[in-house]
Parts: C-alpha cells; sequence; structure tokens
C-alpha cells in the first residue's frame, strides 16, 4: 500500500515575488446591458424581459407549447380509437394553432379557478361536459361554461385518476366532434326520434370509451342501457355497432376532407386461427371450441403522435 508523505516531504518551488506596479491599470468590466446584447445574439429566440413579464398563469403560448404535445401523447391510447374524438381535437388544434388549452379544460377540485360557477361540484356527480358553441345543436345562452369547450373534472385530488380523467375528457371531445358532423351536414345518428338523439349518443359514448379501454371492436352488452331504457339484448348491440361504424366513416370522412389524413393501426397484433380451429367454427360446432379470434381494435395515427405513456 502506498503511503502518504509527511508535509517534510512536500517541496515548494521558490519564486520571486512579483514586485506591485502602480502604473497597470485595472482592467474594465463588461457593462450588464452589453452581456445581455452578446447572450442574446448567441441565443435569437431568447424571450426578452418585458415578454416575461406576464400575470398569474397567462403564460405566453411559445412557452408552454411543449407540454400540449406530452398532453396530446398522453391522451393518444385512447383519443386514437374514437374517431369523432379525433375530429374535434383537430377542430381546435386548427382554430387555435395548437394552443389547446383555450378549448379544453381539466378541473381538479371544485375550487380550481378554471371551474365555471356552479358546474362542477366535489358532492356532485357531473364529471364531464361539453359545451356547444353558438350556432350548435343543443346551445343555450346560459349554459355553464364556455362555448366550445370540453371540461373534465376530477372531485378528489387526493385519489388522483388520471385515467378516468383522459376518458371522460375523450367523451366530451366525441360530443364535440358529433356536433361538427351535424354542422357539415351528416346524419350520424339514424333510425330514432330527434327527443332520444341526445341520450342514444350518450350511450354510444360509453360504448367509445369501453372500446378504447378494452381494445376490443365489440360492443358491451351489459353497457348497453346505462343511460337510455334501451334493452340490452344482441340485436341492440348490432344496431350500436352500426351506429359507431357509421359515425366512424362520417368523422374520418372529414378528417380528409380538412387534409387530416387517419392512418389505421392497432396496438397488438390480432390472434392468429389455425385451419382446424376456423373450421370448427365455421361448422358451428362449439362443443369443440371454436370461438372467435380475439381482434382488436382498429385505431388512426395522426401526424406522427407517439404516447409517452406507458400502456
Amino acid at each position: 500500500m502506498a503511503q502518504k508523505k509527511g508535509l517534510g516531504a512536500l517541496e515548494f518551488a521558490r519564486v520571486p515575488l512579483r514586485r506591485p506596479n502602480f502604473e497597470d491599470k485595472p482592467k474594465k468590466s463588461k457593462s450588464e446591458s452589453k452581456v445581455k446584447k452578446e447572450i442574446e445574439a448567441l441565443i435569437p429566440n431568447l424571450p426578452k424581459t418585458e415578454e416575461l413579464d406576464y400575470p398569474g398563469t397567462d403564460v405566453p403560448y411559445k412557452y408552454r407549447g411543449l407540454a400540449d404535445v406530452e398532453f396530446r401523447a398522453d391522451i393518444d391510447p385512447l383519443i386514437s380509437g374514437v374517431p369523432p374524438a379525433l375530429l374535434k381535437y383537430q377542430d381546435i388544434e386548427q382554430k387555435t394553432g395548437g394552443d389547446v388549452g383555450q378549448f379544453i379544460k381539466m378541473i381538479l377540485g371544485e375550487d380550481d379557478p378554471n371551474n365555471p360557477p356552479g358546474m362542477f361540484s366535489d358532492s356532485g356527480s357531473t364529471l364531464g361536459r361539453y359545451i356547444p358553441a353558438e350556432g350548435e345543436r343543443y346551445y343555450k345562452k346560459d349554459n355553464l361554461g364556455e362555448p366550445g369547450v370540453s371540461y373534465a373534472f376530477q372531485p378528489d385530488t387526493s385519489e388522483f385518476d388520471s385515467n378516468r380523467l383522459i376518458e371522460t375528457l375523450v367523451e366530451e371531445l366525441g360530443h364535440g366532434g358529433m356536433r361538427i358532423l351535424e354542422e357539415e351536414g351528416y346524419d350520424p345518428i339514424v333510425g330514432v326520434g330527434k327527443r332520444s338523439e341526445l341520450p342514444i349518443e350518450e350511450e354510444l359514448m360509453d360504448q367509445y370509451q369501453y372500446r378504447t379501454r378494452e381494445d376490443t371492436p365489440e360492443i358491451s352488452i351489459e353497457t348497453i342501457g346505462g343511460r337510455t331504457n334501451v334493452l340490452p339484448t344482441i340485436e341492440n348491440a348490432e344496431v350500436f355497432a352500426d351506429m359507431l361504424n357509421r359515425i366512424d366513416e362520417q368523422s374520418l370522412k372529414e378528417l380528409r376532407k380538412r387534409g387530416r389524413v387517419s392512418t389505421p393501426f392497432t396496438r397488438r397484433e390480432p390472434e392468429e386461427e389455425s385451419f382446424f380451429e376456423k373450421l370448427i367454427r365455421t361448422l358451428g360446432l362449439g362443443i369443440f371450441g371454436g370461438e372467435e379470434p380475439d381482434v382488436p381494435l382498429t385505431r388512426y395515427a395522426q401526424g406522427g403522435i407517439a404516447s409517452i405513456r406507458k400502456v
């Protein structure tokens, strides 16, 4: 092991002391303004002092735009499977230049400053709402909240549930997408009376939530009737499936018209079916098995958005 040398082993170079030259002039330090100008020249996009002087939470969008990109990635696992919600989100992006927070509000507790007075209460049952804009169906002047805004509410912030909050938001965006389809001349819901269309729309949004949550194109029969008196039967499930397919086709068509191509994809590979399994299923010999393969939900990618969440 190496030994530490004692102080006596240290050797110091003999350097003659420099005599002070009283004729030397001290160097002038750069002024603060000159340094600032040099930094601004090196970083052209550096915000000016007056730009950073904003009140409260009114942060200029160019300093919080990345947060909206991350938000879009966070909601992608759900919104990608709900074409009318994609349509509404695209509409918001187009109107705001990407500043989606103008028309999307996450309310965390009834004391949240973004909570419109009287809309959401910690003891209430309302967890989300889309407020129709002027000219849209169901618009009312005395509606609580801002027209055209989708709200999602988290009543108990001590037990924060981001998945439920995002599910609620996607549902409200879906309602907004339905209003766009109506404004553009589509007829998304057919076969029921006008007074029944909104309750049926709520039922369909529940099915969208089920589909994206379970990653399946199937209809949840157990969920039918949760918002209406529609009976939970196989026949009604088929009617709901046809309605959802119609809404999906219309939403994707309108997105294409707006220059937004939607590329279909699935989050997992479909299960492979052997020839024997397909034969058994085709012949209806259920006692030997032959169940339908588990098919994943078709989703739609837009603009290369990738989720940063583990799902």
